[in-house]
């Protein structure tokens, strides 16, 4: 993952601020080959109606991406998320569920946009810490939004339609969890597996090193 990645994230989470209409254009997501960990696709009449909320809170996170408020703005956001998962029972927490979510999700990707393409370069511990965050709160997010969807699926009214459409999302979201759980574990048997690399090609030149000495050696007798 690199800085196309990340700016794939950041464009796609902003696209959802774009939308005045559920009858506007959609621009597409950026390429699938950019985004490493596509959430699920928000249903169109949510941005529409969270419009406002999404400019708003896009104008705060992105001011504050190159400050070192930053990391204070995402760690508050992630408290913010996990509080109101466990209190999210009305419509109202729903809908503050979601937007603490956004904010969550944008300003994580402003943040490691910023790990990767910042000077002075980030330190190896640094980009493998920052990645891991980034998938515990891609997982975060998918978890807040599935508590929301359940919020709906509780109201009275709600068509057959959209319970299909809720339940569809939901499971999609459980799979995307999975599956980023098991990549938050791969980052470190990758590094493992290249401190192995390193402590093997480390011994092999030690061998090579010690039977070029023994030759020498023989030469002098």
């Amino acid at each position: 993952m690199g800085t196309v990645n990340d700016s794939a994230d950041v464009l796609d989470i902003l696209r959802d601020s774009k939308f005045v209409t559920a009858r506007d254009r959609d621009p597409g997501r950026p390429d699938s080959g950019k985004l490493v960990t596509p959430t699920v696709e928000t249903r169109r009449d949510l941005p529409v109606r969270y419009r406002d909320d999404y400019i708003y809170i896009m104008t705060r996170s992105t001011s504050a991406a190159s400050t070192p408020l930053a990391p204070h703005q995402v760690a508050k956001a992630r408290d913010n998320v996990k509080s109101l998962i466990e209190t999210a029972t009305t419509n109202s927490k729903a809908k503050q569920l979601r937007l603490e979510a956004y904010r969550l999700k944008l300003s994580r990707a402003m943040y490691t946009l910023g790990l990767f393409s910042g000077k002075p370069e980030a330190s190896k511990a640094e980009i493998k810490a920052g990645l891991k965050a980034r998938l515990e709160d891609w997982i975060l997010y998918e978890l807040a939004w599935n508590a929301s969807e359940m919020v709906n699926l509780e109201r009275v009214g709600v068509s057959d339609e959209l319970k299909k459409k809720i339940i569809e999302n939901v499971k999609t979201r459980e799979y995307n969890i999975e599956k980023w759980r098991e990549m938050w574990d791969e980052v470190d048997d990758d590094e493992s597996d290249k401190d192995k690399d390193g402590d093997e090609a480390e011994d092999k030149e030690g061998e090579e090193g010690y039977e070029d000495e023994e030759g020498y050696e023989k030469e002098e007798e």
